[in-house]
């Protein structure tokens, strides 16, 4: 865990690295990690082969997919997805919570971001 004032300075650093967005924030990745609950398996998949492009693009909202992949199998996935509205990736998210725990959410970088990061990191 940062103190404080290092996550302060880390968050200012970040905005002047990647810009500010209409939010006053910056866009950010985000991994996010999930299991369909057991009782459930069946009739997600059956709702989400269901589902068209723009029935993504309406549940999405403000939040960008830039990929998801799903084990059919044990019935978890991953997406990255990109916003710099935490709240609209809320939003998104809660709309499945009644099938799926969603395991982990983190914040990631792409190789060309995690290099800036790198060139310009005094610490």
């Amino acid at each position: 865990m940062l103190p404080e004032l290092e996550y302060k300075q880390l968050t200012r650093w970040l905005k002047n690295l990647f810009g500010p967005t209409r939010n006053g924030g910056f866009k950010m990745k985000f991994l996010v990690t999930w299991r369909v609950h057991e009782e459930k398996r069946h009739d997600v998949l059956k709702m989400f082969s269901g589902m068209t492009k723009e029935d993504d693009e309406a549940q999405l909202g403000g939040v960008k997919m830039i990929g998801r992949w799903h084990d059919i199998i044990g019935f978890t996935g991953a997406a990255i997805m990109e916003t710099d509205d935490q709240a609209a990736l809320g939003k998104f998210l809660l709309q499945w919570n009644g099938a799926i725990d969603f395991l982990e959410t983190t914040p990631v970088f792409d190789d060309e971001e995690t290099r800036e990061i790198g060139r310009s990191f005094d610490g």
